[in-house]
Parts: C-alpha cells; sequence; structure tokens
C-alpha cells in the first residue's frame, strides 16, 4: 500500500517535471525571437528587413528590423519579450529598429522603435525600467 502510494507520487513528480521541461524548451524557443503579435483588428501588414510585405497574421513572431502597417481598418496588439506592449492603431506604420532582451543582463538590452506614421499606445517593460 505505501509502495503503491510512494510509486504515485514519483510518477506524478516525474510527470510533472517532464512538462517543466517541455515549457522551458518551448520559451526559450518561443523568446528566441524578440516578440509576437498577439491580437488583430482589420489589415495588418508585416515586412521583415527587406523582404516583401505580407499579411500578418496573429502569433507571427518577429524581431529586429520588422515594419507593420495598418490599413485603415487595422489594429494591432504586439507583445515583447521583456513585457512591453504595442497597440498600433489604424492607417499607422511602426518600425521596431532594434529589439534585444537579454533576461540576466538588462544593461545590454536595447529597444528602439519609430513611429513613422499613425498612432501608437505604449506599455514599457523592463528594458526601458531598468535603462
Amino acid at each position: 500500500m505505501i509502495a503503491t502510494r510512494n510509486m504515485r507520487k514519483a510518477a506524478g513528480a516525474f510527470g510533472a517535471g517532464c512538462i517543466l521541461l517541455a515549457l522551458a524548451a518551448f520559451s526559450s524557443a518561443a523568446w528566441a525571437q524578440a516578440a509576437y503579435v498577439h491580437e488583430i483588428s482589420g489589415t495588418l501588414s508585416i515586412q521583415k528587413g527587406s523582404a516583401k510585405a505580407v499579411p500578418a497574421k496573429a502569433g507571427d513572431t518577429f524581431g529586429s528590423d520588422t515594419v507593420f502597417r495598418t490599413g485603415a481598418d487595422g489594429k494591432a496588439i504586439l507583445k515583447f519579450a521583456d513585457g512591453q506592449v504595442a497597440a498600433v492603431g489604424a492607417g499607422s506604420a511602426l518600425r521596431i529598429g532594434e529589439y534585444r532582451y537579454v533576461a540576466g543582463d538588462l544593461g545590454q538590452s536595447t529597444t528602439v522603435m519609430e513611429l513613422m506614421q499613425g498612432e501608437l499606445r505604449f506599455v514599457t517593460g523592463l528594458i526601458v525600467a531598468a535603462n
């Protein structure tokens, strides 16, 4: 009876450990990119570097040198690894010039954004708070 209970506890602990390991691996892969498109309403295009602009969709990841353009009916919410949130309004263009988040050394982290046109609401994250 006691042996069975101990085996169940061990199996439960092993399962929980596997889940935590999988989450850690996923988190590392997810944050390898600077940020992701959290929500879209209407039209949003994304242009990474010198590539052609393409329609964006929720879940798209992006890094430095990325331009977002919303249509007249478009709005988007972008979320960043350090907790920053950008709400891009209709008829807007936002360039993510540089974004680097180093969790263990915020002094090495940097964020450079340029609102090229339109409107933006922005909540700063750990990078701005530390620098």
